[in-house]
């Protein structure tokens, strides 16, 4: 039994690596979709800044052909109908412009929360391996030290401690 002592911790060993290397993969992954999120969110905000400027441009048309329109018709630029009516223009216009850069801002900001909150993710996952990793290593020493002092594998189990007879009862 002494000669499956260094097999048990061969494979504990394998084990615990493996559990790193999970978690470290999980992290990694999370790291590059929280990339993926943020590069949307610049993508986003760019498509809102260009949608902003269409805004703006089509206000700028519709304030020209106003002015077009009510000199073709004898009103003059000064008119306080015109001046009116190129106000209300201008106004729906800026609002306009300032909705698409407002929603744009928003929509990233709520990617680039979302790619904190998996970065986050993925550190928890990786700090989990770790300790898994480490229960696993505490609990396969134990086992081959178990296994070299009595000849057999006790295999801790909590419960044990509670149960007549178990291993720290003394009873």
């Amino acid at each position: 039994m002494a000669a499956m002592v260094p097999f048990m911790l061969a494979g504990t060993a394998l084990s615990t690596i493996g559990t790193l290397q999970q978690g470290k993969a999980q992290q990694q992954a999370a790291e590059f979709e929280a990339k993926q999120m943020e590069a949307n969110a610049k993508s986003v905000e760019a498509s809102g800044q260009h949608a902003a400027i269409a805004r703006r441009r089509e206000t700028d048309i519709l304030l020209s052909r106003a002015q077009a329109t009510a000199g073709a018709t004898g009103f003059g630029a000064v008119d306080p109908d015109v001046l009116k009516i190129i106000g209300g223009i201008t106004e729906e216009g800026e609002r306009a412009f300032q909705g698409e850069i407002f929603e744009s801002k928003t929509q990233a900001g709520q990617m680039r929360a979302q790619a904190g909150a998996t970065r986050y993710e993925g550190a928890q996952i990786r700090r989990g391996s770790q300790i898994g990793a480490a229960a696993t290593a505490l609990s396969g020493a134990a086992d081959a030290g178990a296994m070299a002092y009595f000849g057999q594998s006790q295999g801790f189990n909590p419960n044990d401690i509670f149960r007549p007879g178990g291993r720290s009862s003394g009873f």
